[in-house]
């Protein structure tokens, strides 16, 4: 949802483009919630947050926040059914200010993580497009950047790190977008619709080190 200091240009998932994803994916309820992260996703503001939890809401889905803290204290807290806050490192301050006014607020569904992301490159030299579709995560979690849908739980970030739009490019092309009436259908059938150029990209490139936890699963 917010900018990413990394990125070439800013891109922010709007209200009406949550509501049309939502609608596509209605009756698809292995997915219950929707997490609203970036980025920073309260750099958007309190009226755009709050609408997006409304919309979700009406859904009749469960709607949860990953953020390091920078406006939480703008927000109605109890918009959202989960709150994690992200600690980076360098903003121990303001999680415990944030800590402090959900505890004022009396609102308890919330934690703290911390920022813990690596690469193991040496079990990525080893992986391929084969043992990549093998990872549980890849529809693990969905994430809808602006009207495309990324699979895995990381891919958005990569590209957007990079600065690599062909990742994008090539799921938009396989139909991985909201301007898909049959979307529903492209994620379902997702082994065969997953373009090859994204399960390369993840496998050599991801945050959490490739598929090196699925890999000692399938060796």
């Amino acid at each position: 949802m917010g900018s990413n200091i990394y990125r070439d240009i800013e891109r922010r998932t709007s209200p009406e483009q949550l509501d049309k994803f939502l609608t596509l994916i209605d009756s698809w309820r292995n997915y219950v919630g929707v997490r609203l992260t970036g980025g920073e996703p309260t750099s958007v503001g309190r009226d755009i947050i709050h609408e997006m939890c409304d919309i979700t809401k009406s859904h009749g889905r469960e709607v949860d926040i990953v953020t390091n803290g920078f406006r939480l204290m703008e927000i109605d807290p109890f918009k959202f059914d989960f709150i994690t806050l992200d600690n980076h490192g360098v903003n121990h301050e303001l999680i415990e200010k944030c800590q402090k006014f959900l505890e004022e607020k009396e609102y308890n569904n919330f934690h703290t993580i911390p920022f813990s992301y690596h690469r193991d490159l040496e079990i990525q030299r080893k992986n391929n497009i084969s043992n990549g579709l093998k990872c549980k995560d890849w529809m693990g979690s969905i994430l809808l950047w602006e009207s495309t849908v990324y699979p895995c739980c990381v891919m958005h970030g990569l590209e957007g790190m990079d600065n690599n739009p062909e990742v994008g490019y090539s799921l938009r092309e396989a139909g991985w977008t909201i301007d898909n009436l049959k979307l529903l259908d492209t994620l379902k059938n997702w082994h065969n619709t997953i373009p090859a150029e994204v399960v390369k990209t993840c496998v050599l490139s991801c945050w959490h080190g490739g598929t090196n936890i699925v890999w000692e699963k399938i060796k």
